[in-house]
C-alpha cells in the first residue's frame, strides 16, 4: 500500500457534503453549480465524487487501487459525474470508488493529497458517519420521495434538505459564501 499520514486531518470546515435519497435527486447538477459560483469567488475547489462499489478497476489516471479502494483522477470533460464537476471548473477532481467498511482509510489517503486550504465539494452518501462537515445538504425529489432504508439514518443530519423537480432546486448556490475561509450559508 502507498504510504500517507495516517488519521489524515479533514478540515471538515473546508467541506462542502452533498448526499441524497438515491440518483436523479439532483446532486451533480447542483455541485457542478456550487462549483461554478465558488470559482466566481475566486477559490481553488476540488470535488469528490464517492461511489460505494466499484466501475472501472482500472480507471485513467489511477492514483491507487487495490482490492479496497480505487483513486483516480478525473482529467476528461466528459458527460460522466467527474467530467461534468470538472467541466464546471473545478481544479482537480477525484473519483473515489471505496465499500464502506473501507471508507475511512480511502478518505485519509485521498485528503492527504488535498492542501488544507482548498475548499472540497464531495458527493457521497456513507461520509456523513465519518465527519461533520462545515455543511451538509441532502437532496431529495420532493417532500414526498420516500426515504430510501440508506437514506433514512443521514437525512436527519443535514443541514438543509434541498428539493430538486427535475430542473430547479428549493435552494440556491449563492445562499452559500465563504468569508475568511470558512464556509457559511443562509436561508
Amino acid at each position: 500500500m502507498t504510504s500517507f499520514k495516517a488519521n489524515t486531518e479533514f478540515y471538515p470546515e473546508r467541506i462542502i457534503l452533498l448526499s441524497g435519497n438515491g440518483q436523479n435527486v439532483g446532486k451533480t447538477t447542483f455541485a457542478c453549480q456550487l462549483i461554478q459560483h465558488l470559482k466566481i469567488q475566486q477559490l481553488k475547489v476540488y470535488a469528490v465524487k464517492i461511489s460505494p462499489h466499484f466501475h472501472e478497476m482500472n480507471p485513467p489516471f489511477t492514483i491507487y487501487n487495490d482490492q479496497k479502494f480505487i483513486l483516480s483522477l478525473e482529467k476528461e470533460k466528459t458527460t460522466k459525474d467527474t467530467g461534468r464537476m470538472l467541466e464546471s471548473g473545478a481544479d482537480e477532481v477525484f473519483f473515489l470508488q471505496v465499500l464502506d467498511a473501507h471508507l475511512k482509510a480511502a478518505l485519509e489517503y485521498t485528503f492527504s493529497l488535498i492542501p488544507k486550504e482548498i475548499i472540497v465539494v464531495i458527493e457521497s452518501g456513507a461520509m456523513r458517519s465519518i465527519i461533520e462537515p462545515a455543511l451538509f445538504l441532502f437532496f431529495r425529489k420532493g417532500p414526498t420521495d420516500q426515504l430510501k432504508p440508506r437514506a433514512e439514518d443521514i437525512n436527519p443530519l443535514a443541514d438543509r434538505t434541498v428539493l430538486f423537480d427535475g430542473t430547479k432546486f428549493n435552494f440556491d448556490v449563492q445562499k452559500i459564501i465563504v468569508k475568511d475561509q470558512k464556509i457559511q450559508w443562509f436561508d
